[in-house]
């Protein structure tokens, strides 16, 4: 047996290279990789562009994935998550990629949200995902993952940081002196050198979705300081809170969440995604949605692991 040495808790221990397990998560921002060997060491990591299909032409895709890849052991078993996965064919051509590149590895293509599910020490009753785009979801009373939103940047991805980039640069295109002294920081967050170039720049991006998403961080900053950017803020956070009562209305997943069976009345919910790095956002997201189950407790539950991580418990179920 190969082995390396490495240190836990201070004392030394082999690892065992003979096995990898490889999760891959990809979004609208960034892609990642990591891999781990048969006792949960990391053993490879590395990080590329966003990888999400719908909004990035497949061959850049595929462009990315060869260069996270650089490197990376070879798999016994490999989960692939990845936001805009929802059309099988797709999904198809993803897979067909990765058969490719690793025959012999076990392989599980999913879309992004259910390497977001596993993220929690416990599943939650339902879980809103933000990051590029946004996405609901939860189980159903047989164990299926149902979903609301998640339809791409040209239907909706409501309180997402796409829509919050594209508010805020709307807004500033429209009227540069609408936004205070952020039009130097909305210009740098797009690449530009003034207003006159936005325009441009978005419709000549190969990524519109991800470009205005730059923006969003610009506008959460905004709203500490200005009455119209909180205005904004909230409007996208309400939307989305809106979201996740009409996909309970819907799907009911409380009714299967295990607190609610063991008596406990309260709506679990769990937050995924770059948007929640943000405390002001998620705030404002957490008060909204309170405001609409006013009549139960509300329980917010922030990840313990990374979609990345969670992509490779994946990868290890898919292993023989």
């Amino acid at each position: 047996m190969q082995t390396v040495a490495c240190v836990l808790a201070g004392l030394a221990y082999p690892r065992d290279t003979r096995y990898a397990y490889l999760g891959i998560n990809g979004g609208g921002s960034e892609t990642i990789a990591r891999a781990e060997d048969v006792l949960g060491a990391v053993i490879y990591e590395r990080t590329s562009g966003p990888t999400n299909p719908r909004v990035t032409p497949l061959a850049v895709v595929c462009e990315r994935f060869d260069d996270l890849l650089v490197g990376s052991p070879r798999p016994d078993g490999l989960a692939v998550c990845l936001a805009g996965l929802q059309s099988p064919e797709t999904r198809a051509q993803i897979g067909g990629y990765f058969r490719r590149r690793y025959p012999a590895a076990a392989l599980r293509v999913e879309p992004d949200y259910v390497a977001a599910l596993r993220c929690f020490e416990r599943e939650p009753g339902v879980c809103v995902v933000a990051g590029t785009e946004s996405l609901v979801c939860s189980r159903d009373e047989d164990g299926r993952i149902v979903t609301s939103g998640g339809k791409g940047y040209l239907l909706g991805d409501r309180g997402s940081a796409f829509r919050l980039g594209q508010l805020l640069v709307g807004r500033y295109v429209e009227d540069p002196d609408s936004v205070d002294l952020f039009g130097l920081a909305i210009c740098d967050a797009l690449g530009v050198s003034g207003p006159g170039e936005i325009v441009a720049a978005v419709y000549g991006s190969p990524s519109p979705a991800t470009l205005l998403a730059g923006a969003a961080p610009v506008l959460i900053t905004a709203a500490g300081e200005h009455e119209w950017a909180r205005e904004l803020l909230t409007r996208e956070m309400v939307e989305l809170a809106e979201l996740v009562r009409a996909h309970l209305e819907r799907h009911d997943p409380a009714r299967w969440d295990q607190n609610l069976r063991l008596g406990i009345e309260e709506t679990i919910v769990g937050v995924v995604g770059d948007l929640w790095e943000s405390e002001r956002a998620r705030a404002t997201f957490e008060d909204a949605l309170r405001e609409r189950f006013s009549d139960s407790p509300t329980v917010f539950l922030r990840a313990t692991q990374s979609p990345a991580q969670a992509a490779v418990q994946l990868a290890r179920e898919a292993a023989p």
